[in-house]
Order: C-alpha cells, then sequence, then structure tokens
C-alpha cells in the first residue's frame, strides 16, 4: 500500500507573502548602510528642527539659519539614500542573474566594484548563490577593504556628480526584472 505524502494547503496569498517578505529582507539587507544613513538622518532633522525653532522663538537668527540648514540636510538625506538603496537592488538582482547564468566570474564582480554599496548588493547576491568567499577573495586581491565607502571614481575625478549620468546609475537606475528568481 502507497503512503500518499501529507500536503499542507498553500494559498496563493501565502505564497507571495512569503515572496514579498523574502524581497523585504533582501532590501535591508542590501542597503543597511544606506537604511543606517537614513535613520540618522531623520535624527539629524528632528533634533535640528527643534533647536532651530526654539532659535526662531528667542529671535536668534543665526543659530535659526544654522540649525534650519542642518534640520533641511537631515530632511533631504533619506530621500537620496532611499533612491540609492532602490537603485542596489536593481544591481543585486541582476548581479544574481549574471552569477546564476555564468557561475562567479571576475568580469562581473567588476562591474559592481566602484562603490561600496554596490558591492555590499552584490555580495548577498553571491552569498545567495553560495559564491561569497571567490567574490570577498576577489574584491580583497582588489584592494578594497571594509572602510573604503566612497567610491573610485569621486575620488579620481570629483566634478563627476556633476554629470546626468551619475546621477542615473547612482539614484535613478532603471527597473532590472529577474528572470531566475522571485527574490
Amino acid at each position: 500500500m502507497e503512503k500518499k505524502a501529507f500536503k499542507i494547503p498553500v494559498s496563493k496569498d501565502i505564497h507571495l507573502f512569503i515572496v514579498y517578505f523574502k524581497r523585504l529582507v533582501r532590501f535591508i539587507k542590501i542597503g543597511l548602510l544606506l537604511h543606517m544613513t537614513t535613520l540618522l538622518s531623520l535624527f539629524l532633522f528632528v533634533e535640528f528642527s527643534y533647536t532651530a525653532l526654539a532659535a526662531f522663538q528667542q529671535h536668534q537668527w543665526l543659530n535659526f539659519l544654522g540649525h534650519g540648514l542642518l534640520a533641511i540636510y537631515g530632511a533631504v538625506l533619506p530621500v537620496f539614500s532611499q533612491l540609492d538603496i532602490f537603485s542596489r537592488y536593481q544591481n543585486y538582482k541582476k548581479a544574481k542573474d549574471l552569477f546564476h547564468e555564468n557561475g562567479f566570474r571576475p568580469r562581473i564582480a567588476n562591474l559592481y566594484a566602484a562603490s561600496r554599496c554596490q558591492r555590499d548588493a552584490i555580495k548577498i547576491a553571491a552569498n545567495d548563490l553560495g559564491l561569497l568567499r571567490e567574490l570577498s577573495s576577489h574584491y580583497e586581491q582588489m584592494g578594497y577593504r571594509w572602510y573604503h565607502i566612497l567610491p573610485d571614481f569621486l575620488r579620481s575625478n570629483p566634478q563627476i556628480i556633476l554629470t546626468r549620468r551619475f546621477w542615473q546609475k547612482t539614484l535613478f537606475e532603471k527597473t532590472y526584472r529577474s528572470k531566475h528568481f522571485l527574490w
């Protein structure tokens, strides 16, 4: 007599919940440094808004101006951080597909070596596929360490931040639809 496997009926909603939950976890892991920047800048916004309002009420115009500018900075920085995280998530999905199709290739890793945020995103993709050791070794051989935060091109060519291409690649990366994975 053949035993039938007991299957728990899984609704489509539970499946979608799992997919979206795993995507959220990846999104948080990919942009951990940028998420921390967002939280810190929101704290700056709240703190300096409070002090700016206190300075305004006491007619201390110079303090009001200084603290007001810092509060505005704290309000604007999270927008840039979150746009950057979205772009890094697109890099993650594309790199994961490329690693899945080709295995670890230094050429693929080099596409995303320019900035710490890109390297962090690609490390998550490599970890998902069991390629983290090769990727970390490759980046270490290239001379990258944990403290290399600023993108390479900013050190060699600071005026690049004035170009349209820089802003497109940094904050407005095109949405990439993964060919092989749901998250």
